[in-house]
């Protein structure tokens, strides 16, 4: 299960637009906080979550010496898709 915050935007005119905020190989969706309010106060629609194994989103077996999973780009099209 994938961690995810729809965020609406609560400017005065929406640009009916939603944008999927992914982030890089480490922490969680909280990295992208300080984005996330400039681009809600412009009028986007947001949705942020985080990858498997990171975040409040599920675990799943990773090593620590490698940096990128399959799993992952699983997960933005996940993301995608629901936005």
């Amino acid at each position: 299960e994938l961690f995810t915050w729809v965020l609406p935007t609560k400017a005065p005119k929406s640009l009916r637009t939603t944008l999927v905020l992914a982030y890089g190989d480490a922490g969680n969706m909280s990295s992208t906080l300080f984005l996330a309010k400039a681009l809600l106060a412009a009028g986007f629609d947001l949705l942020l979550f985080d990858y498997r194994g990171f975040g409040h989103s599920s675990a799943f077996p990773m090593d620590s010496t490698r940096l990128y999973y399959n799993e992952f780009a699983t997960d933005l099209d996940t993301a995608l898709r629901a936005a």
